[in-house]
């Protein structure tokens, strides 16, 4: 008789016991919660960057304490799909979606949907991982372009036709951001703004030769976007000339 008390005292024990672990938990989550004040807010999946128009997969519910709610901040979903990052803008994974960090897309122009700056167009290159990761090239980053070609004696040069040119985007080939979740994650097309002028260069140029592009060392603000070297003779030798490009 005293054994079945004993067992049956052991076995209520570990029911308490267990019923404890999950109530306690709880009730200290409520607590805390109650203490936190915690609150809904949206950001971002992953990695945004410049000119994303924004999708319900990018974007994640939160909570936080209401003393670190910023009223500068999107609160819901609803508030920010739809909208787009603004040019060169950057969020990282994680953060809040702010006002000035977002705009509606029927207040931006197809051109600048793309990150283009006035009276530039976009180029485009394939290229590859290997391309890529030997110059650690990133979507915003600023090259100087170059062309590889044979001259009128038939030897190889290599001269630079374009200063200053800004990547616009890094895609797959399904055309999508690499960094976006439903991405290969492998390169195929790099996208460059460029002016109407330096299109027609570099369109001349794929066609004699090949061009390559390398990280430029000029800061965003010390610059002016997507220069023509008419220094050397390359551009020469493509046909090109600074005194015709000025009077057309």
């Amino acid at each position: 008789m005293k054994k079945r008390k004993w067992f049956y005292g052991v076995v209520v024990l570990f029911l308490c016991t267990g019923c404890l672990w999950r109530i306690v938990p709880k009730m200290m989550e409520q607590k805390i919660s109650q203490r936190l004040d915690l609150v809904d807010v949206v950001c971002a999946a992953h990695t945004l960057t410049q000119r994303t128009v924004i999708h319900e997969s990018d974007v994640k519910v939160i909570e936080i304490p209401s003393a670190y709610l910023n009223e500068s901040a999107y609160r819901t979903k609803e508030e920010v799909v739809g909208k787009v990052t603004v040019h060169r803008g950057f969020i990282p994974e994680g953060s809040l979606f702010y006002y000035d960090a977002l705009e509606d897309v029927s207040e931006i122009s197809d051109a600048a949907l793309l990150g283009l700056q006035e009276d530039q167009v976009l180029f485009a290159l394939e290229t590859n991982i290997v391309a890529l990761a030997a110059n650690a090239l990133l979507e915003g980053q600023i090259v100087d372009m170059y062309v590889t070609m044979d001259d009128d004696h038939k030897d190889t040069i290599t001269g630079l036709i374009l200063e200053n040119v800004r990547i616009l985007g890094i895609k797959d080939h399904k055309g999508l951001n690499l960094d976006h979740p439903d991405s290969t994650g492998s390169p195929h097309v790099i996208q460059f703004a460029v002016s109407k002028e330096a299109l027609a260069i570099l369109q001349k140029a794929s066609h004699v030769g090949e061009i390559t592009y390398y990280a430029s060392g000029v800061s965003y603000e010390q610059l002016d976007e997507c220069i023509v070297a008419w220094e050397g003779e390359i551009l020469e030798l493509l046909g090109f000339e600074k005194e015709k490009a000025i009077e057309g």
